[in-house]
C-alpha cells in the first residue's frame, strides 16, 4: 500500500539504473553494483538461414488459430484472463496482442485471415470491457519483423516498443490519477 503511495519500486528502478545496483546478480559478479545502463547490451538477431526452420508446423498452428471460436471458449478464455490478473493488478497491467508472423498467415485464405484479426480486436474489446488495458500493434508487421510464427527479430521488437510508448504513458497517467 505505501508502494503505490511514494514509489519505491520506481525509486530503485531508477537508482539501478542511473547509479548504483544494490543486489547481487550472478549475471554480474564482478560487478554487480554498476549501474545497469553501463552493462553491455548486446542485440543479437537470427541470421536469416535459421529463421522459420519449422514452417510448415507454423503454417499449421496458424491455420489452427485461425478457426472459429464459439461463445462457450470465449467464455473460458475470459475466466482465464481473471484468473490470470486479478483486479488489484488490472490498473498495472498491459495486455499487448500481436498477429502471428505474415508469412504464414498471408498464405492462409482470406476469410481465415480476417476471422484470425477478428478475433484478435474481439478480444482487445473484451479486456477492455473486464477493465484491462489492451492494445493490439503488430497488425502490419512484416516477414522480417519475425524469425519465426511468434518471435519478433530485433527490428520487429524495435518496431513494437515505438508503438507501445504511447500507451504505456496513458496507463502511466492512470495509475498517477489513483
Amino acid at each position: 500500500m505505501i508502494n503505490s503511495q511514494l514509489a519505491f519500486n520506481e525509486f530503485w528502478n531508477m537508482v539501478g539504473w542511473e547509479y548504483v545496483f544494490t543486489v547481487y546478480s550472478k549475471l554480474t559478479p564482478n560487478n554487480f553494483w554498476h549501474a545497469r545502463k553501463m552493462l553491455p547490451d548486446p542485440q543479437i538477431d537470427l541470421p536469416q538461414s535459421m529463421r522459420y526452420l519449422q514452417f510448415e508446423n507454423d503454417l499449421e498452428l496458424s491455420r489452427k488459430l485461425s478457426e472459429p471460436i464459439d461463445e462457450g471458449r470465449w467464455r473460458s478464455l475470459v475466466k482465464s484472463w481473471k484468473d490470470a490478473i486479478p483486479d488489484d493488478f488490472k490498473r498495472n497491467t498491459m495486455i499487448v496482442l500481436c498477429e502471428k508472423s505474415p508469412a504464414h498467415r498471408h498464405l492462409l485464405p482470406k476469410e481465415l485471415q480476417d476471422e484470425r484479426r477478428n478475433k484478435q480486436l474481439n478480444a482487445v474489446k473484451k479486456l477492455r470491457d473486464l477493465g484491462y488495458s489492451a492494445e493490439y500493434l503488430c497488425d502490419d508487421f512484416l516477414r522480417d519483423d519475425y524469425t519465426d510464427i511468434v518471435h519478433l527479430s530485433i527490428q520487429g521488437a524495435e518496431k513494437l516498443a515505438s508503438r507501445l510508448v504511447g500507451p504505456i504513458k496513458a496507463v502511466e497517467f492512470m495509475m498517477m490519477e489513483h
